[in-house]
């Protein structure tokens, strides 16, 4: 029965991590507004992860570790806006024009802001519960959904850079979401991967504020 019931989760799960490409798709090619996109994409992924979750978080797991381990992840993600800054000139689209593409999706006064909050704050809190802490039972799907969830940002990456290096990204990606699986899986350590997950947010939006 409990087998069934994990068969029953697993499925669920994969299924739902597809929402999100639906989801940023219509906010950012159907609806044009990035802070609609965001937004939605997170109420949806919150309430998955209440409705399937298993157990509540541990407290535990909201404890750093190692602060060694997670100094250095700090730090690499803390570069990630400067080496976004470095390539931009060589990996962007022919004749981008980024300023004028961030006020057609919706990024300008007041809610270039709010957008900002919910993309370095929010966003990395409600993506760690969906995309790590909600397990299937298989390490295989896991890896899928790790897959999955940089395959995703491919949707607005290809409005930015070329796609070979949209593609590069997203493998950077994988190789990022499976570092923090295995600090959370291994090491129990939830706050790690979320702060980490906010500064390398945080330093990628500032870059692409920066650059406009």
């Amino acid at each position: 029965m409990n087998k069934k019931m994990d068969t029953k989760r697993d499925i669920l799960i994969i299924l739902t991590s597809l929402l999100p490409y639906l989801i940023i798709f219509a906010g950012i090619h159907l609806i044009k507004n990035a802070f609609a996109a965001l937004l939605c994409y997170n109420t949806v992924i919150l309430i998955i992860y209440f409705y399937l979750r298993k157990e509540k978080i541990n407290k535990a797991i909201l404890k750093i570790k190692s602060r060694f381990i997670s100094a250095i992840l700090f730090f690499l993600c803390a570069l990630s806006g400067f080496i976004v800054i470095l390539l931009f000139n060589y990996i962007k689209i022919d004749n981008l024009n980024l300023a004028g593409e961030l006020q057609i999706f919706g990024l300008n006064g007041v809610s270039k802001y709010i957008f900002i909050v919910l993309f370095s704050v929010v966003n990395p809190i409600t993506e760690e519960l969906f995309w790590r802490t909600l397990d299937t039972s298989n390490k295989y799907l896991n890896f899928i959904r790790d897959i999955l969830f940089a395959g995703y940002h491919l949707i607005f990456l290809v409005l930015l850079v070329k796609l070979l290096y949209a593609v590069f990204a997203v493998i950077i990606l994988i190789v990022i979401s499976r570092i923090w699986r295995h600090i959370l899986r291994k090491k129990e350590d939830l706050l790690t991967v979320i702060v980490s997950h906010a500064i390398a947010d945080l330093s990628i939006i500032s870059t692409i504020l920066i650059l406009k």
